[in-house]
């Protein structure tokens, strides 16, 4: 059965009445169908794929589809489902590759047993209102590219474990409520990330470019022959006042040798320091790390980002300069370190002459380009003829000192000899 027919009304319960029935594939996604996902189709256990997304669907998803045994894609994003996701989440098979029910009114936590979907390659839960803590067994799907758990009420800290997914090139966690330092093991897997087997699959990204009013730097949404405008007209597009859609099929950009490309950690209260590792991901189009609590110093390594577009660290607690790397960035187009306590000149180089005041703003002491002049003592004066007439003062003084203190030191020496001088004559008379 095919998608975007403008179906609506329940589907009906008599596929698969005979238990030999070979159907497969199951398409609804992008119609008009309400009720209730029909439990018959558990009797379906030849189904490989299911995808019911972007319909009018409510209720819970039947447990008899969770233990269909050849069932690798699942996908019914964008509808009413409630419920939860079971724990024996592939103890009938590891064939599941595909779970997207983001969009949708599903709670409860994660399931540990997704660590046994050994398959897995994409993971959207995003937009629900899941709960607990991300399980640590998603370290072990070594298959797994897309993990998108934004947009929920997740706790705890992320897991470390995360580094060990040797093909993940997309990780989205924002606007959860993680805690606990930003773990240097994300990056464990740069430089070995292969082009994997979600190539060739068609998306959405719907990216939000209206600043720091919108949450996260957008959606990615599997997309199979969803007519475009209905996708224009769903509510994550206008949950942000400026959104484009990208769409077309996951194509990498490297063979071998790859690293994250998508990492939107936003919207959380992590802590601690950035890992100066991160910079080591040289594919990385996306990072954002902005509204947290991250403290020290924006790494000198994030010179190295050669293909960053989005990098956002704003609204958090770092400090210190705004690295001169960051101008070899010649791929930036949307630059955010607003909100924070750095200080000092923003070099003049590269991207970074072409950002306007509100990537800087609200700084305790960010000076030149867009941000007002730098200034040294009263008189407005530019930054690299300042710093020469600090280090000519600076010498200045010290040479006035060191003097200060040699003639003191040779007045000392006269006086003594003048001194010796009056003793030997008097000893002489004598």
């Amino acid at each position: 059965m095919e998608n975007s027919n403008g179906f609506t009304g329940n589907i009906p319960p008599g596929f698969c009445s005979s238990s030999t029935s070979a159907l497969q594939k199951i398409l609804l996604a992008d119609n008009y169908l309400s009720g209730a996902v029909p439990l018959e189709l558990g009797s379906c256990k030849n189904l490989r794929t299911i995808d019911l997304s972007f319909n009018s669907l409510i209720g819970t998803i039947p447990s008899e589809i969770w233990t269909l045994p050849n069932l690798s894609e699942l996908v019914m994003w964008a509808n009413n489902l409630t419920g939860e996701i079971p724990e024996g989440i592939c103890s009938n098979g590891r064939n599941l590759e595909t779970l997207i029910l983001n969009n949708n009114l599903i709670t409860g936590t994660i399931p540990q047993s997704i660590g046994n979907c050994a398959n897995m390659i994409w993971v959207s839960l995003s937009s629900n209102r899941l709960t607990g803590q991300i399980p640590v067994g998603f370290g072990n799907l070594h298959k797994l590219s897309i993990l998108q758990l934004g947009s929920n009420s997740l706790t705890g800290q992320i897991p470390p474990e995360l580094g060990n997914c040797q093909s993940l090139i997309w990780l989205d966690l924002n606007s959860n409520a993680l805690s606990g330092s930003l773990p240097p093991e994300l990056a464990n897997q740069t430089r070995q990330v292969v082009a994997g087997v979600v190539s060739g699959k068609q998306f959405v990204f719907v990216r939000n470019e209206g600043g720091t009013t919108c949450r996260g730097a957008g959606g990615l949404l599997e997309f199979e022959r969803i007519r475009r405008e209905r996708l224009e007209s769903f509510l994550m597009v206008h949950s942000c006042p400026s959104t484009r859609i990208y769409s077309g099929w996951t194509v990498f950009t490297f063979s071998s040798d790859g690293s994250m490309i998508y990492l939107d950690l936003s919207y959380n209260s992590l802590s601690g320091t950035i890992p100066e590792k991160l910079g080591a991901m040289s594919y990385l189009q996306v990072l954002n790390l902005g509204h947290n609590s991250l403290t020290g110093y924006i790494p000198d390594s994030f010179g190295g980002l050669n293909t960053i577009e989005v990098l956002d660290l704003s609204h958090n607690h770092l400090q210190g300069y705004l690295p001169v790397s960051l101008g070899n960035l010649s791929f930036l187009t949307d630059l955010d370190v607003s909100n924070n306590n750095l200080t000092g000149p923003i070099p003049s180089r590269g991207q970074l002459v072409t950002f306007p005041a509100s990537t800087y703003q609200n700084n305790s002491g960010l000076c030149g380009l867009s941000m007002p002049p730098c200034v040294y003592g009263s008189h407005s004066t530019d930054v690299h003829t300042r710093g020469r007439k600090q280090s000519v003062s600076t010498v200045m003084v010290v040479g006035i000192i060191l003097l200060y203190i040699l003639a003191i030191a040779l007045a000392v020496v006269i006086v003594h000899l003048q001194l010796q001088s009056r003793e030997l004559r008097r000893d002489g008379e004598s």
